[in-house]
């Protein structure tokens, strides 16, 4: 079965693929800087001999087995990162513990023995099979023995350390944009269906789109952003409000965004959300009418950004 997000092609990790290709091989929990140096590699080699790229990563949270962590971005948002980075197949993978006890060379067949891998592009710490078994050395061996070119890629370093996951994990907690962004490869992102909310929005403030967040993924930290919405495939400023209303006495989590320039109803459509910027803390204000004139300040703050609708 093959789904669409876009224009990528979804595929499950044992199907048959006969497209001359080269794979990326990671978990890719987030999409950072070290992860791109991997997806650039392939397509240069790509590019140069009229291949296609694939990468391979979890649909469902390999941390919640083991160490009950969250992930930065779900499945479905490292799927539109992908898209974005023109990659055309990703394989998807559920990893549970019947997965986790398939050995390292059953994975390799299983992955690449019914397609036309020719080559493939792993960091140099990458592990695979039972027991992380599986590594860059055996990798090797496989590839020679089945006629694919592999090529392994340097650790991307942080203060002498290997760029982490976890480390990013944290600036999502703190909501420290500025550096998580930085290490990104695009903008951090949320996506959501859109719910009905409560109605006070459109009738006291401005009208918003509210989603909850995956349970799988860490929660941003609450506050205000100057963000931007895909929607249908257009890209429109907003600013979101993440976490609480304590105007209203609202003390459940969800994320409301007010779309600049957009007036359709968005019940039921799914929509991404980049952040760009934290803009401030949410504050208590003394009537909902304090609280509109703060959020027309924050429209004219993100106004007056560069960038289109």
């Amino acid at each position: 079965m093959i789904e669409k997000i876009y224009n990528i092609s979804i595929k499950n990790y044992d199907e048959e693929n006969k497209e001359p290709q080269v794979l990326c091989l990671g978990f890719f929990d987030c999409v950072h800087q070290g992860h791109l140096k991997l997806i650039n590699r392939a397509k240069q080699i790509a590019f140069m001999n009229n291949y296609l790229t694939a990468i391979f990563t979890f649909e469902n949270n390999p941390l919640k087995l083991f160490k009950d962590e969250q992930v930065i971005l779900t499945f479905k948002e490292r799927c539109f990162v992908f898209e974005e980075l023109q990659m055309d197949f990703v394989y998807k993978a559920t990893f549970d513990k019947e997965f986790a006890s398939i050995d390292k060379d059953t994975f390799l067949d299983t992955l690449i023995g019914n397609k036309n891998i020719k080559a493939i592009v792993v960091g140099s710490d990458y592990t695979y099979g039972k027991d992380r078994e599986g590594n860059v050395k055996h990798l090797k061996e496989y590839c020679d023995a089945h006629d694919i070119k592999l090529y392994v890629e340097s650790l991307l370093m942080l203060n002498d350390e290997k760029l982490s996951s976890s480390y990013l994990r944290e600036k999502v907690k703190e909501g420290n944009l500025d550096e998580l962004n930085s290490f990104l490869v695009s903008p951090y992102t949320i996506m959501g269906v859109v719910q009905k909310g409560r109605g006070v929005g459109e009738k006291e403030l401005f009208p918003t789109a509210n989603i909850s967040i995956d349970p799988d993924k860490i929660p941003l930290a609450p506050g205000v952003y100057y963000t931007h919405v895909f929607i249908d495939g257009l890209r429109y400023r907003a600013a979101t409000n993440v976490g609480f209303k304590p105007t209203y006495g609202i003390d459940t989590y969800n994320i409301e965004s007010y779309i600049l320039f957009y007036t359709k109803k968005l019940y039921g459509k799914e929509i991404v959300i980049e952040f760009e910027e934290k803009m401030r803390d949410i504050v208590k204000f003394n009537s909902p009418n304090e609280l509109k004139v703060q959020i027309q300040k924050d429209i004219d703050y993100i106004m007056g950004q560069n960038g289109g609708y």
